[in-house]
């Protein structure tokens, strides 16, 4: 069960570091006994087995104790660490929150402020019986675009959860992972207990940058995004030693091959790629060579890729097509009430995106005859320029190979005559009228810029390409 594994560490190594933070260590047996503590003062606020708990706290170690306190009671969880955008969607029946919430209506809220978890860690643990959960009990909400942009909820059962922690890459040992996702998504709260399971160490930046973070925590793993990347890249200090020995494993988005490049020549080149969906899990693994080729890597085992047409039928190989996908780890489907239509009876949704077994994630791609896997990007967000259509990557690629360019986003607009045009949101310090130029000697395609502090992304690292339309649409 998910939350037997820090007491089982805590027993077999209870002097291990679990935690490690800039400022202090946990071990696993002080881990384990805040857990117990904080599942007795939730149990005595009221929380009870079944119900449905927004966590709302900006404090990792805190946040975290609250989401296995809710395991071990057999609630299920969803969290907002930094973005706020749950509560309408999931209506839970409380909200644990750090500071008193008003915008929460008559929902029951308890406030673990330092008064009140002062009073929840510092009781004795009395050991008593907690439910144990079947492999249905709902452990967990994820919020998610799904294949449209609107936000959906995936329900996640103990038994998936479960799952998911063994479909991990190859992982060093002994293991102490830097987190980045936070605990917004899943995978973040996911990835942390299956370091764990290992018996390993997880470390959290906190306020430190995530150079100094990676220079002053030590990790031998680390989880990244392309724009976490780009963050790395920026604070890394100068005297931090190139460690072939470190291993950072990239998903979320496709990564800018000038990333790859700078991230192997500065940090390390035991990179590893990941494809795959919050719905689906982990789809396919790739090296170096082959992202820097454009694939998304090879399908793991356990997992299934077909290329169809728009009619649903399968295409041959190197065809461009829809990409759907199947895995062991695969939901079955949204939660009712997130404006999907199909209910299925069982809490989940059978709208168009989970069909016949299998997930459509809204993705163009293709299977080459080795059996590779290259993605081309989303359907939904092809542009046609005058009937040229071009992924948003191509053009994000381009871009990004300028040394002014920090970052970059595309998207279409219409023009004054109802046809879309190019635009891009870039990062950057310099005048933004030879980039344009500069980018129309690569794709000979017109271009509008807009100069941004940075892009917008949900909480996965992907472009809120909608915010980027919605803000530059009037402009």
């Amino acid at each position: 069960m998910l939350d037997q594994i820090v007491p089982y560490q805590a027993r077999l190594r209870p002097d291990r570091i679990a935690i490690a933070l800039p400022q202090a260590e946990i071990t696993y047996a002080r881990l384990a006994d805040d857990i117990a503590r904080m599942a007795q003062a939730l149990d005595a606020a009221g929380v009870a087995a079944g119900q449905v708990v927004l966590v709302r706290d900006t404090r990792p170690y805190v946040h975290l104790l609250c989401l296995m306190a809710l395991l071990r009671i057999g609630a299920a969880s969803v969290s907002e660490e930094q973005q706020r955008r749950s509560l309408s969607a999931v209506r839970p029946d409380r909200v644990l929150t750090e500071a008193p919430a008003t915008d929460v209506g008559a929902t029951p809220q308890t406030v673990t402020d330092a008064d009140w978890l002062q009073g929840a860690l510092q009781a004795p643990v009395v050991v008593r019986d907690w439910p144990h959960p079947s492999d249905t009990t709902l452990v967990r909400l994820e919020l998610t675009s799904g294949t449209t942009g609107a936000a959906k909820v995936l329900a996640l059962g103990h038994g998936l959860c479960h799952a998911r922690l063994h479909t991990m890459v190859h992982l060093p040992n002994p293991l102490r992972m830097l987190t980045t996702m936070g605990l917004d998504v899943t995978g973040g709260l996911l990835r942390t207990i299956a370091v764990w399971q290992r018996g390993g160490t997880v470390c959290f930046a906190g306020a430190l940058s995530p150079g100094d973070a990676l220079h002053q925590l030590r990790p031998n793993m680390l989880i990244m995004s392309p724009v976490q990347v780009a963050g790395l890249l920026a604070t890394l200090p100068a005297a931090y030693p190139r460690d072939p020995g470190l291993m950072i494993a990239l998903t979320g988005a496709m990564m800018p091959q000038r990333l790859i490049r700078q991230l192997a020549a500065r940090v390390t080149d035991n990179l590893v790629f990941i494809y795959g969906t919050t719905e689906v899990w982990m789809i396919a693994q790739g090296t170096p060579a082959m992202a820097m080729a454009g694939a998304a890597g090879v399908v793991i085992p356990g997992a299934a890729v077909r290329i169809v047409d728009d009619a649903g039928q399968p295409l041959p190989a190197g065809q461009v097509g829809l990409v759907q996908l199947r895995s062991q780890e695969m939901a079955q489907g949204y939660r009712d009430g997130t404006g999907e239509e199909g209910a299925t009876g069982d809490g989940t949704t059978g709208d168009g995106a989970f069909r016949d077994g299998w997930f459509r994630p809204g993705d163009l791609g293709h299977l080459d005859a080795q059996g590779l896997l290259w993605v081309s990007g989303r359907a939904g967000e092809m542009l046609n320029l005058g009937g040229h259509k071009v992924a948003p990557f191509v053009v994000e690629e381009a871009l990004m190979t300028l040394d002014a360019v920090a970052d970059a986003a595309a998207f279409g607009l219409p023009d004054a005559q109802g046809l879309t045009a190019l635009h891009a949101a870039v990062v950057t310090q310099a005048d933004p009228a030879p980039i344009a130029a500069a980018f129309r000697q690569t794709l000979a395609l017109p271009i509008t810029l807009h100069v941004m502090d940075r892009i917008p992304r949900n909480a996965g690292g992907k472009i809120d390409r909608m915010a980027l339309m919605a803000r530059h649409g009037g402009a």
